[in-house]
């Protein structure tokens, strides 16, 4: 019990990783209050950035590849902040960039964590990631940014309840520390960073953690799969003509459906041999998902393509099209995988997802950058829709 007090007892690391999270939020909030310029909230989310990913990715043993990826990752989030002007385009396509550049970070961070795990080969490969590492690294950052969002959410419900408890004998101090923002980025911060850090110096408690989660997403396999392949098989007897009138948000659907069954096909098939479900209904039913997200891609295309044939070119139906790309190579990919493997085909996802890992997150840093612009792709085919007499001056989109 005293080994175990040990092991779970906070440590001074802990207490520095609460300090330095508590000091990224408040220099991070005090940053965009003093300036409502672009590069003002740009170095702000920098700043936040580079906290959050330190806190996610730092180890003893490698502080110094950690704060490097932390800073590298803060570069490329705020300067998409920076030129894509600033924060409050984010209902546009510019919103968009910055998801790309967050994607960008979320995926290189399990492969970056997998190539310390690896002694650091030089040059970084693939081919020298273990899975089972950069797998679990996945997993595990997906349930620290809950738990830490979580306990913060403790903190500051903690705070509000002292706040209230001694104002009732007149002592409002710090009801008015709560009312400030730069105290509420301090506090969040702090509390975060405290998450972050018992929780990693404490990475048995993680591991167990996601193998509970993937055993549980992965009962609900089965019911998503062999659902889609219902919905397949009905398509014929109904016709396409129905997806385009039921909703016009037939390709945001199937598209949630596709990472729905790439998430619960993966808690099935696991880190390694050992780690899969046994379970004939399990591996069934994350069969079932596999074959359904190709389908359910070309789907998505074939609607994303109706509709800029009808309307041309948006920013938001070229961000259709990436994903749309996005779900049909990983369809294309578990599909093959399948048929060329049948039921080994778990063996054979493993390296396969570290390759579409990689390219994803080269992708969503080319589409970061300002090499991609989607406005002025949309511009060039509105125009030559009215040029051409396709669409009339009243009906012209002229936010596309």
């Amino acid at each position: 019990q005293s080994e175990l007090l040990a092991r779970t007892s906070p440590t001074l690391w802990d207490v520095l990783i609460a300090l330095f999270g508590g000091l990224a939020g408040v220099i991070g909030m005090t940053r965009q209050e003093k300036s409502n310029v672009i590069p003002g909230v740009a170095i702000a989310t920098a700043l936040m950035t580079g906290g959050v990913v330190f806190a996610f990715t730092v180890d003893r043993d490698r502080l110094r590849h950690s704060a490097t990826f932390a800073a590298l990752s803060a570069l490329l989030v705020g300067a998409t902040v920076y030129l894509n002007s600033g924060l409050a385009e984010l209902d546009t396509g510019e919103g968009w960039k910055l998801l790309c550049s967050v994607l960008a970070v979320v995926v290189a961070a399990p492969l970056f964590q997998g190539w310390c795990d690896a002694g650091r080969p030089r040059p970084p490969r693939l081919s020298s990631l273990a899975y089972p590492q950069v797998h679990d690294r996945a997993w595990m950052n997906i349930l620290l940014w809950f738990a830490c969002w979580f306990f913060a959410g403790i903190v500051f419900m903690l705070g509000q309840l002292l706040a209230e408890l001694f104002s009732l004998i007149g002592i409002s101090l710090i009801r008015d520390a709560m009312n400030e923002s730069w105290f509420l980025a301090m506090l969040t911060g702090g509390a975060f960073g405290a998450a972050s850090g018992l929780l990693r110096d404490r990475e048995s408690l993680l591991v167990s953690l996601q193998i509970v989660v993937r055993r549980v997403l992965s009962v609900l396999g089965p019911v998503l799969g062999f659902g889609l392949i219902l919905f397949l098989l009905a398509l014929p007897f109904t016709g396409l003509h129905a997806l385009w009138e039921a909703t016009k948000s037939t390709t945001p659907i199937l598209l949630s459906c596709v990472v729905g069954a790439l998430i619960l096909a993966n808690a099935t098939i696991g880190d390694s041999k050992e780690d899969e479900a046994q379970m004939p209904l399990l591996r069934w039913g994350a069969t079932a998902l596999g074959v359904a997200i190709f389908p359910l891609a070309i789907i998505a295309a074939i609607s994303t393509g109706l509709r800029i044939g009808q309307y041309g070119l948006t920013p938001e139906r070229l961000w259709a099209v990436v994903f749309v790309g996005i779900a049909l190579a990983f369809g294309a990919g578990y599909l093959w995988t399948l048929v060329r493997r049948r039921m080994g085909w778990f063996e054979g996802i493993r390296p396969l997802n570290l390759q579409l890992a990689a390219g994803l997150c080269a992708l969503a840093f080319l589409l970061a950058t300002p090499v991609v612009n989607f406005g002025a792709w949309s511009t060039a085919s509105q125009l030559a829709r009215l040029e051409s007499g396709k669409v009339s001056v009243e009906k012209f989109d002229w936010v596309a």
